[in-house]
This record gives structure tokens, C-alpha cells and sequence, in this order.
């Protein structure tokens, strides 16, 4: 059961928290239609994603899973950008698309896989609740964020988060043999180590490495600068607008 809960957090609290944020910076309050259309078209993307893993895991030298899931994470950091500037329907949609590919295409296996029981899916259940409780608390803390710094610092976790999952391309590129990550620059676990429980949690919402590399400190920092940019850019051009 505890392994249940642990792999439903770890999947689908990235996706609740992709959501939220998705659904704070659009502008324009999303509608019943487009509810349905954004339902639709995730859980098309998503499903035939899924159905062809094991065709694309074939390719590229049986590196055709992994090339997938690095261009996902790449059109998610895009899609998130896109939100920033434009914060339209169409780049959540992008994003949400792009997010529900990514996680799913690792839980929906993985449930298929087992032998469901009481046990398991009490500890499902056990995830999806705190997932859900997670989120709402989050619903909360962008609200109480957004009291400071005209909303600056929901944008700063925005981008931490968005370049906290670009950075986990590296560890799949270097899992898969294209690259070689640089030694860490320090060793925080006497700290924070990542596979504690809160360590886990920064890990999930802004990044978080014990261990980080030079490699990782600067695709880290330029995704946020990115997406920091971005945001300034759709302000100032909201204000000149007439």
C-alpha cells in the first residue's frame, strides 16, 4: 500500500501543480466548452501517447522512449513560456497537454501492471487525496503570494517549478548515454537530502538537487530567467496597450 501511495503522489503531484498554476495565469476565465475541449484533447494526447510507448521505445536504439520524453519536457518549458506571455486558453491547453503526457505516460503502466487489491487501491486512494489536498493548499499559497510584489512571487514559483522539471531532461539524457553530467559542485544531503520527505516535496514543486552540477545550476537558472523574462515582456506590453 505504501508503494501506492508513493508512486500516485510522485506522477500525479506534478500534474495537480502544473494545474493550478495553468489555471491561475490565464487571464480569461476558462468556460464550460472549453472545459470539455481541454478534456477532450488531453485525454486524447495522453491515451495515444500511451498506446505507442512501445513502438517508440523501439526506436532511435531502443532510445526512442526516452528522445520522447525529452522533447515533452522541452514543449511543457515552451508551453509554460507561452503562458507567461500570452496567458490564453490555447497555451494552457498546450501546457496541460504536454503535462498529462509526460506523468501519465509512467502511472498508467505502472497501474496496469499490477494486481489490484484492497490494499492497492486504498493506497491510490490515499494518493489522489493528498494530491488533492496538496493542490488546494497551493490554491491558497498563490493567492497569499499574490498579495506581494504585484504577483511576483507566484511567478517566481512558476518558473522554479517549470525549470525544476526541465532540468530532470538532463538525468534522462544522461540515464540514456547522450551526455555526461559534470561532478556536483557540493553535496547538500547533510541538509536536505532529496529522498526525505520535504526534500521529495522540493524536488516535486521548484527542483530541488542535493547534488546539483554546474550543467544543472545553469539550464536551472536560464529556464527560470526565461520564463521570468516572459512574464515581464506580456506586463509591459499589457501596459502599453491603450
Amino acid at each position: 500500500m505504501i508503494n501506492s501511495v508513493i508512486v500516485t503522489i510522485n506522477q500525479l503531484l506534478p500534474l495537480a501543480i502544473i494545474g493550478v498554476f495553468a489555471i491561475y495565469f490565464v487571464d480569461e476565465k476558462i468556460q464550460g466548452k472549453q472545459w470539455g475541449a481541454l478534456a477532450f484533447f488531453v485525454t486524447v494526447s495522453a491515451l495515444a501517447y500511451i498506446a505507442t510507448l512501445e513502438q517508440l521505445s523501439q526506436g532511435f536504439n531502443y532510445l526512442g522512449f526516452e528522445y520522447s520524453q525529452i522533447l515533452l519536457i522541452v514543449l511543457l518549458t515552451l508551453s509554460a513560456g507561452g503562458l507567461a506571455f500570452f496567458r490564453n486558453f490555447m497555451s494552457t491547453l498546450a501546457l496541460f497537454a504536454c503535462a498529462t503526457c509526460l506523468y501519465l505516460s509512467h502511472y498508467v503502466p505502472w497501474l496496469m501492471q499490477l494486481q489490484l487489491n484492497t490494499s492497492v487501491l486504498l493506497g491510490i486512494g490515499l494518493g489522489v487525496g493528498i494530491v488533492l489536498s496538496m493542490a488546494v493548499l497551493l490554491v491558497f499559497l498563490l493567492a497569499w503570494l499574490a498579495q506581494w510584489l504585484n504577483g511576483w512571487l507566484c511567478v517566481a514559483l512558476f518558473a522554479l517549478h517549470v525549470s525544476g522539471q526541465f532540468i530532470t531532461s538532463l538525468d534522462i539524457a544522461a540515464g540514456a548515454g547522450l551526455i555526461t553530467l559534470p561532478q556536483p559542485l557540493f553535496d547538500g544531503r547533510q541538509w536536505l537530502d532529496e529522498h526525505s520527505p520535504i526534500g521529495r516535496l522540493l524536488k516535486i514543486l521548484i527542483g530541488y538537487e542535493a547534488m546539483p552540477s554546474i550543467l544543472s545550476v545553469c539550464v536551472y537558472l536560464g529556464a527560470g530567467a526565461l520564463l521570468l523574462l516572459a512574464a515581464y515582456w506580456q506586463r509591459r506590453r499589457n501596459h502599453a496597450l491603450p
